[in-house]
């Protein structure tokens, strides 16, 4: 059995290698995987039972009952001639009967009562629906700080490349006493410094993935390529769809529910009930001797004054649900103060991006230039560094405000509760 899991996981990890995944994916996955994501289930089969147990309100109750007793006394009369003696009830009793109670109208309570616990469930999943939801924000930092560490990693490897080109040049053009070897000593050395960046990363890279693992509760392998986000936003001004809203609406809903079930509480209420039982004496107490009893009716129930309770309780619940309309209209606005000041970072980003392309242009001008002076002897290799370094830089900028602007969109999308396009 341990070695079936091992397979088990070395399948699962091979077939990991190498995949390509998406962000939505990751969202998807994690609201099936995440723990918190089970409790959905518990929470509509315990409504169920609920609900089921309500709907017993109007099958008949039976219970059994029994007593033997003895008292020292019992009602009697003293008879005027001693030749008609008054009968009296025994001072030992024996009795043994079923009371059945049938409700015939119980005014709606049943029926809102119902209605509340539906709400109730519905409520409880909306609030589990919220948890989950927070979770996303999770998941898109920890996609795109892997996506940017990744970039990054890649901008040092292809300056390791230039790098180790310009060692062969170099080492070629020393040997025929062009340009001194000890410009090809800056060039190990720059190679050391960026293998050392590298390794950093690489180990955060690593951190990364293993929390979006645990967040997506499925095995992604360190070398599984994740896609960039095509994201399209909305021009018009975009409606909430936050699950917090959708939360709010049900539980101003099942207060109307509890208020409805309140006002059936002053309902009159009909009721069917019987007695049948054996024991000594029967319902004719004078009667000293064992036999069948019973007993049929109907009850009616009605609370004519509560001295306003069942007012005060509704006004109560009234203004809850007044709380709950400020709750809602407090988290909007919480919603549009950030959607400005999210549209003020994909503003930002989109202006860094245009002033990247065209640094970038220039500063690979600026590389190429020094790369026909290092070759002709006229400049050092450290010069030339600082020029490649500074045009690593420039590409790995445009390269991180692309991930930071997408980043910025998928974020907008998030907080109104869009899903990605």
């Amino acid at each position: 059995m341990k070695f079936t899991y091992i397979l088990l996981l070395i399948m699962l990890f091979r077939f990991a290698d190498g995949q390509t995944i998406s962000l939505q994916e990751c969202i998807e996955k994690s609201k099936v995987n995440y723990p918190l994501h089970k409790s959905m289930d518990l929470i509509n089969k315990n409504t169920e039972l609920k609900i089921q147990q309500l709907k017993t309100n109007y099958l008949p109750t039976v219970d059994l009952s029994g007593s033997v007793t003895w008292q020292n006394d019992v009602p009697h009369f003293n008879s005027p001639s001693p030749s008609f003696p008054i009968p009296k009830a025994p001072k030992d009793q024996y009795k043994v009967y079923v009371d059945v109670k049938q409700m015939i109208y119980d005014g709606g309570i049943t029926k809102a009562s119902k209605e509340v616990e539906k709400l109730s469930g519905l409520a409880d999943t909306k609030a589990t629906e919220v948890d989950l939801y927070a979770i996303r924000d999770k998941i898109i930092s920890s996609y795109y700080f892997i996506l940017i560490v990744k970039k990054q990693i890649k901008q040092i490897d292809l300056a390791i490349e230039q790098l180790q080109k310009r060692i062969d040049e170099i080492t070629a053009a020393a040997d025929n006493g062009v340009v001194l070897k000890s410009n090809i000593d800056v060039f190990r050395v720059e190679i050391l410094k960026l293998e050392q960046q590298k390794a950093g990363l690489q180990e955060a890279q690593n951190t990364a993935f293993d929390v979006l693992i645990e967040l997506i509760g499925e095995p992604v392998a360190n070398n599984a390529e994740l896609e960039i986000p095509d994201v399209i936003l909305p021009q018009e001004d975009t409606v909430i769809y936050r699950p917090e809203i959708a939360l709010f609406d049900v539980q101003k809903q099942k207060l109307d529910a509890v208020i409805n079930l309140q006002s059936k509480t002053r309902i009159p209420k009909l009721y069917g009930f019987g007695q049948l039982g054996y024991g000594n004496p029967t319902y004719n107490v004078l009667n000293d001797e064992f036999g069948e009893y019973y007993m049929v009716g109907i009850k009616l129930n009605w609370k004519i004054y509560d001295w306003k309770k069942t007012a005060k309780e509704k006004q109560i619940l009234a203004r809850q649900k007044q709380i709950i309309t400020s709750k809602q209209e407090s988290f909007v606005k919480q919603i549009k103060i950030r959607e400005n000041e999210v549209k003020g970072r994909i503003r930002k980003y989109e202006r860094f991006v245009e002033s990247d392309n065209k640094i970038l242009e220039l500063q690979k001008s600026i590389t190429q230039t020094s790369l026909s002076k290092l070759k002709n002897g006229t400049i050092t290799a450290a010069d030339y560094v600082k020029d490649l370094n500074s045009q690593l830089y420039a590409a790995l900028a445009l390269e991180i405000h692309k991930l930071q602007l997408s980043q910025a969109k998928v974020e907008y999308l998030n907080l109104v509760g869009k899903t990605l396009n």
